[in-house]
C-alpha cells in the first residue's frame, strides 16, 4: 500500500485554502448584498414615481368628470398660477347656475391641486381647445427623478374631453 506524501519539513499542503475560500465567498456575498440595495432604492423610486402619476391622472380625470357633468358649459378658463374666481354659492346644499356651478368646480379642482400631500408643487390649467373641446393639464414636480435619482423634475399631463 502506498504512503501518503508530506511536504518537507512537517510543513502542510493544504493549510490555508479553507481561508482563501472563506474570503472569496464574502467578497461575493457583500457584492451580492449591496447589488440589492441598489435595486431596492431603484424600487422604492419608481414606486414614488408611479404613486405621483396615479395622483396626477386621478386629478385629470376628476376635472374631465366635472367638466362632463356641466354641459351647458359655464366658463372653466383656468391658466397655470391664476387666481381661482370667487363664488360664494356651495353647489352641494344649493341649486346653481351653470356659471357658478363652475366656479364651484374650478375652486374645488384647485384646493385638491394645490394640496401639497396629493401632488408637490402642482398646477392645473384648464383650456378651450377648438369650439367644444376642454383641455385639462397638470404640471407637477418630484425629486429623484430621472437616472441620477440626484435632481428634480417637472412632468406635464394633458387631457382632451368634449363635455
Amino acid at each position: 500500500m502506498p504512503r501518503p506524501q508530506t511536504a518537507a519539513a512537517g510543513v502542510c499542503r493544504y493549510c490555508g485554502f479553507a481561508l482563501v475560500e472563506s474570503l472569496l465567498c464574502l467578497g461575493l456575498l457583500a457584492f451580492a448584498l449591496v447589488s440589492l440595495v441598489g435595486a431596492q432604492v431603484e424600487a422604492l423610486r419608481l414606486g414614488q414615481t408611479a404613486w405621483l402619476d396615479t395622483q396626477a391622472q386621478w386629478l385629470l380625470n376628476d376635472m374631465l368628470e366635472r367638466l362632463h357633468a356641466n354641459p351647458a358649459g359655464g366658463d372653466y378658463t383656468l391658466r397655470f398660477g391664476e387666481a381661482v374666481p370667487a363664488s360664494g354659492v356651495d353647489c352641494e346644499q344649493l341649486s346653481c347656475s351653470s356659471q357658478q356651478l363652475a366656479a364651484y368646480d374650478l375652486r374645488q379642482w384647485r384646493a385638491r391641486v394645490d394640496d401639497r400631500r396629493v401632488l408637490p408643487g402642482a398646477e392645473g390649467q384648464i383650456m378651450r381647445a377648438g369650439d367644444a373641446d376642454w383641455e385639462v393639464s397638470l404640471r407637477y414636480h418630484w425629486r429623484g427623478a430621472g437616472p441620477s435619482a440626484a435632481g428634480t423634475a417637472t412632468r406635464t399631463l394633458t387631457a382632451r374631453t368634449r363635455p
